[in-house]
């Protein structure tokens, strides 16, 4: 599966306006948001607008809440049908579990995570030995910088902001990602 993954717009209108034709003509199977479509205290507008480009898109999204959004986009993401907030689903056979904000969760209420694409806005802490139930991927935002490392059997994909017009593409069925510039 072809995933486009972002994180961390921030508001940005001119995210907005690049992303769309860039999903046109990448053609992804699925769009992965690990969270901050606002900065904190804003209103919900932008988070509106946002998710009317996607869905005219026609791709599948799946999304979390970042620590600068509030529970008006934790409400808004559920009413959509796409947040994907402490639960696991399966999309064309693969298997997607999200957290946010709290990404020690699945390690501490027994979620099962084990084979999933895991996805929370915050990364968790590398762990020091292979867990019991891990993920085949996690992705997570928050820190405004990409970087990919594998560590027992888990890729974890740290997502750039895309506020800085920076999309992840990963392919679920070879763990290959690649950061892709969109402006």
């Amino acid at each position: 599966m072809r995933i486009c993954a972002f994180s961390d717009i921030h508001e940005s209108y001119n995210f907005l306006k690049k992303i769309s034709s860039y999903l046109e003509n990448s053609k992804p199977d699925l769009i992965l948001f690990a969270g901050d479509f606002l900065n904190s205290g804003s209103s919900q507008e932008y988070t509106i607008d946002f998710l009317d480009i996607l869905e005219g898109t026609k791709i599948p999204t799946l999304a979390v809440t970042g620590n600068a959004d509030d529970e008006d986009t934790a409400l808004i993401l559920e009413k959509k049908g796409i947040s994907l907030e402490n639960r696991t689903i399966e999309i064309d056979g693969e298997k997607f579990s999200g957290f946010s904000p709290d990404a020690t969760k699945p390690f501490t209420k027994g979620f099962d995570i084990a084979g999933s694409i895991a996805m929370s806005h915050h990364p968790i802490s590398m762990p020091s030995k292979k867990l019991a139930g891990s993920p085949k991927i996690w992705i997570a935002g928050h820190l405004h910088r990409y970087w990919v490392e594998s560590k027992f059997n888990t890729l974890y994909v740290h997502l750039p902001a895309a506020n800085n017009m920076k999309v992840v593409s990963v392919d679920s069925s070879t763990s290959k990602c690649r950061i892709i510039n969109i402006s």
